[in-house]
């Protein structure tokens, strides 16, 4: 059961958008929804790249509530928390028979402002 104690992280889900500008595309995110309460837990980070352009990373499991966007959630989505992006890494996860979903998502490194 998800306890309203333990969802104590304000969430922004985003999805990936393409448009085109005339001349080529351009990927960008779009809020979906307003922001929701989340649990949010560590799980092992790590660094990417080589020489000077290595970054470290973060990974995070997130429970959310189950509902009509977090329902819609795929892998190419991703989300705000703090002001710093994460992508998710796969598809969603239900919790429980429809009571909440989990996203195991890692940082970016980029920051989002809405």
């Amino acid at each position: 059961m998800l306890k309203a104690g333990n969802l104590d992280r304000r969430v922004q889900l985003l999805r990936r958008v393409t448009t085109h500008d005339g001349l080529q595309r351009v990927e960008s995110w779009t809020a979906l929804g307003s922001p929701r309460w989340c649990s949010r837990k560590p799980l092992a980070g790590g660094e990417r790249g080589e020489g000077a352009g290595r970054h470290s990373f973060a990974r995070y499991s997130l429970w959310l509530r189950r509902d009509s966007v977090t329902r819609t959630l795929t892998a190419a989505d991703g989300c705000v928390i703090d002001g710093e992006r994460y992508e998710l890494i796969q598809p969603p996860l239900e919790i429980q028979r429809r009571e909440g979903v989990e996203l195991l998502v890692e940082g970016t490194g980029e920051t989002w402002h809405a």
